[in-house]
């Protein structure tokens, strides 16, 4: 199941022209003295070693003005005009709130949200059991499904369907919140991932994946992994290929040129048990956190072959990495007052920016969104949503926005394709937030990848 200071030395210019080149930073041919001389080029602020870079630099409301703190509208939950379906209407740091009533105390997952604008939130319903509740793009509820047992995922397909795993099935829910349960014969042990437009591949309790259609079971594959009841999947380049977390704490990489024929490709031992889910970059990187605090991963190394990455200190009980433009990587601490950004060559690390208690209030509660301009989105246990980009040339970090909401944030947040924040509160209630940039070019911007929550790139 998902869970829920002073400056640096300036980066050594051999390093930053293989940043540049590597496309681990944004960085092009504008040739700089100080972060003043990048501001001839649109969007280039950060002055390394006489070249401009993108990475960090603070997002901009309609009138030119760095964001601050954001005003809030509250909406009563009969009003349908009061939260727009997009931010055209507003400045970048407006912020509106839909009451939708005490009716999920508990999201389990960060939101999913449809093509159609739909918003999902799985949330606990009484001791043991869940509801899924849908709703509409002003934040009403329309619909509502219950399930006895805690579901281990939900993702929402294409098709306007909402797939959940629990007990040992694959439960499809309509608009209208009428279900069909296809049987998958063993426990689920984690999230449904998108192969397809109607395939799903779901880790099984038994130490297998299967594949579903729309309709009914598909393959299985041989066992591959330490059966137990919490793992999770991410798949990427183009389908074939799976990076997977056990129920151990083991990562796994998985080759897929058909679930069954599925097989482990060897890789590099990891430093203690791994958590959360995996992030995957544009170049196939894989990342993942340990238990110990650290983040960590594979890269392949010729042939079928993986190694392992340089580790970067994240802090204790860290949350599942996230990957933004130009494969910048950001991780946060689920026990420390601590979120950074690394860029990886090759397997090193180079730790872009670092903030602490200065700039966060209270620890995270769930794992950070990174936006198209790469902006470091994070939800804290003080009801706080900050906003987190580079200052200057070193690895500070600056407070680009900070909202503070009226109850705590739960289970994470979704970004929207034009910059729209969607969260769920302990209270039952929704919010839209329009922060600035919509994922743009992050490979893997939130913790299963999209909005949808469908945990596949390359589709």
């Amino acid at each position: 199941m998902r869970r829920r200071h002073g400056a640096a030395a300036p980066v050594p210019g051999l390093l930053a022209l293989a940043l540049a080149v590597a496309s681990c930073l944004p960085a092009y041919d504008h040739p700089c003295t100080t972060h003043a001389d990048c501001a001839q080029w649109p969007g280039f602020c950060n002055c390394i070693d006489g070249l401009c870079f993108r990475f960090g630099c603070p997002s901009v409301d309609s009138s030119g003005a760095d964001a601050d703190v954001a005003p809030t509208v509250t909406c009563a939950p009969s009003d349908l005009s009061c939260c727009p379906t997009d931010g055209s209407d507003r400045s970048a740091r407006s912020a509106c709130v839909k009451a939708t009533g005490k009716t999920a105390p508990a999201p389990l997952f960060a939101p999913v949200v449809h093509d159609s604008g739909e918003v999902m939130v799985l949330a606990t319903e009484g001791p043991s059991g869940a509801r899924l509740l849908r709703h509409g793009v002003t934040l009403g509820e329309t619909a509502r499904t219950s399930f006895p047992a805690h579901p281990r995922g939900f993702l929402a397909l294409r098709d306007g369907r909402t797939a959940v795993t629990e007990g040992s099935d694959v439960v499809l829910v309509e608009a209208s919140g009428a279900t069909s349960r296809i049987s998958l014969g063993a426990a689920v042990a984690g999230p449904p991932v998108e192969l397809g437009p109607t395939r799903l591949l779901v880790p099984l309790a038994n130490g297998t994946l299967v594949e579903s259609t729309a309709t009914a079971k598909g393959l299985t594959s041989p066992p591959l992994f330490a059966p137990g009841a919490a793992v999770e999947v991410s798949v990427f380049a183009a389908t074939t290929r799976a990076a997977l977390i056990d129920a151990t704490g083991v990562l796994h990489i998985v080759a897929l040129a058909g679930v069954s024929d599925a097989k482990l490709i060897p890789s590099g031992a990891s430093e203690g048990k791994v958590l959360g889910a995996p992030a995957i970059d544009a170049q196939g990187r894989v990342y993942a956190v340990t238990a110990s605090g650290s983040l960590t991963g594979l890269v392949a190394s010729g042939g079928s072959l993986y190694d392992r990455l340089a580790s970067v200190t994240v802090g204790l009980a860290p949350f599942s990495p996230v990957v933004g433009p130009n494969d910048v990587v950001a991780a946060a601490s689920g026990t420390e007052k601590r979120v950074v950004a690394v860029s990886y060559v090759g397997t090193a690390a180079t730790t872009l920016l670092i903030a602490g208690p200065a700039e966060l209030a209270d620890v995270p509660i769930a794992s950070p969104i990174i936006d198209g301009a790469g902006t470091v989105i994070v939800a804290l246990a003080n009801n706080d949503l900050v906003a987190l980009v580079r200052s200057g040339g070193g690895t500070t970090a600056r407070v680009a926005w900070r909202y503070a909401r009226p109850s705590r944030l739960a289970g994470g947040l979704a970004l929207l394709e034009d910059g729209t924040l969607v969260a769920a509160d302990d209270s039952g209630g929704l919010a839209r937030l329009v922060g600035g940039s919509g994922p743009g070019t992050a490979p893997w911007p939130l913790a299963h990848h999209d909005r949808r929550g469908s945990g596949a790139s390359g589709l």
